[in-house]
């Protein structure tokens, strides 16, 4: 799955607004990308939330380009560390910034995840480095398919209509 310049908005998760908000991240496909956040923009309206939580087997989730709009509301660990099913997940931050455009990611963020049905935790860096986060391009995550084409395509076609639509209403 791939978000790109999406506006998510995370809202009171109960009525007495207590509790975490979480995006979940599934691995439904055997490709090694999961869910990517590409320079999408997080309107935290109410409680602590976190960037994603491991969901069925080998879960991955990563955020690349972030804004924050209330930056204080992401929990110091920024994902969830606990429950996870698998050691095999994959949960990373690229330049999160904050509303101003400041780059807010730590240089590290070294998280223990608390695995289902295991004793030992599985400990992870969740800070991208710039050779990992060079990975995720559409063209890298969707070999057979092109995004981008189809959407300048559907954005040009958008522009003649509209144009034609202002002729029409002179």
């Amino acid at each position: 799955m791939w978000f790109e310049r999406c506006r998510i908005v995370t809202e009171k998760r109960t009525k007495d607004g207590s509790g975490c908000n979480i995006i979940m991240a599934p691995r439904t496909s055997d490709t090694p990308w999961g869910y990517v956040f590409s320079r999408c923009t997080i309107e935290n309206r109410e409680s602590a939330f976190h960037y994603g939580r491991g969901w069925h087997t080998n879960p991955r989730c990563v955020w690349m380009y972030t804004t924050l709009l209330t930056p204080e509301k992401l929990s110091p660990t920024r994902f969830d560390p606990e429950a996870m099913k698998v050691s095999s997940n994959y949960f990373k931050e690229y330049r999160t910034m904050d509303a101003q455009g400041r780059d807010i990611t730590p240089k590290t963020n070294v998280v223990t995840f608390t695995l289902r049905d295991h004793t030992q935790p599985f400990v992870a860096e969740t800070v991208m480095t710039q050779q990992e986060a060079k990975q995720y391009r559409l063209r890298t995550v969707f070999a057979d398919w092109q995004p981008d084409r189809e959407l300048k395509r559907i954005e040009r076609q958008a522009r003649k209509l509209m144009k034609r639509h202002k002729l029409n209403r002179r």
